[in-house]
C-alpha cells in the first residue's frame, strides 16, 4: 500500500491555468520592454514572447470557462468563445510571425485578432459582471484589458514609441491572479 507523507493538497484543475496566464501576461510585458529598449518591434525575442502571451491568455480564458465565472448561458458561452477564437488567432499570428512566414505589418491576422480579443473581453467582462460567480475585483478582471489599452497608448505617447505593451501585460497578469486566486466558495 502506497500512503503519502506529509499533507495532501488539493488543487483546484483552474489554479495552474491562471499561473500560466500570469505567465503570459509576464511575457507580453516584457515583450513591451524588449520593444521599447531596442526600437524593433519584430525582434525575435518579442515574437516568441507573443506566442507565450497568447497561450497564457488561451489558458486563462479556459480557467474561466471551467470556474463558470462567465455563466453557463448563452450569452456567457458567446462571450467567452469569441475569447477563445480571438486569442487562437493571435498564437497563431504570433507563432507564423515568429516562424517567419510574414512580417507583422503584412499580417492579416493581427487585426482582426485583436479586434475580436477587445470584443470577445468586452462581451466576456459584462457576463461576468452580470453572473455574480466572482465576487469583489475579480468580478471587474476580463475588463482590465479594455482599461490597458487607453494605457498603453497613453505610454506609448510619452515615450515617443510606436506601442508600449506592458499594460496589456500587467492586465493579463491580474486576469491569470484572479484565476488562480479563485476559492471554491465563490
Amino acid at each position: 500500500m502506497n500512503t503519502v507523507a506529509g499533507p495532501v493538497i488539493a488543487r483546484k484543475p483552474s489554479q495552474p491555468l491562471g499561473l500560466l496566464a500570469v505567465a503570459g501576461g509576464l511575457a507580453y510585458a516584457i515583450a513591451g520592454i524588449v520593444m521599447i529598449a531596442t526600437g524593433d518591434v519584430e525582434h525575435p525575442v518579442v515574437n516568441v514572447l507573443s506566442v507565450a502571451w497568447a497561450l497564457g491568455a488561451l489558458c486563462g480564458l479556459v480557467g474561466i470557462g471551467m470556474l463558470g465565472v462567465a455563466g453557463r448561458g448563452i450569452f456567457g458561452r458567446i462571450a467567452l468563445a469569441v475569447s477563445v477564437v480571438s486569442y487562437a488567432l493571435a498564437a497563431l499570428d504570433a507563432l507564423l510571425i515568429a516562424a517567419n512566414a510574414y512580417a507583422a505589418e503584412d499580417s492579416l491576422l493581427f487585426a482582426v485578432s485583436r479586434l475580436g480579443t477587445l470584443v470577445g473581453m468586452l462581451l466576456l467582462g459584462i457576463a461576468t459582471v452580470a453572473v455574480h460567480r466572482w465576487a469583489g475585483w475579480r468580478r471587474f478582471a476580463p475588463f482590465a484589458l479594455l482599461v490597458a489599452l487607453p494605457l498603453d497608448i497613453l505610454l506609448a505617447a510619452v515615450l515617443d514609441e510606436q506601442s508600449a505593451l506592458p499594460p496589456v501585460g500587467l492586465a493579463w497578469m491580474l486576469i491569470g491572479y484572479a484565476v488562480w486566486s479563485t476559492s471554491d466558495t465563490e
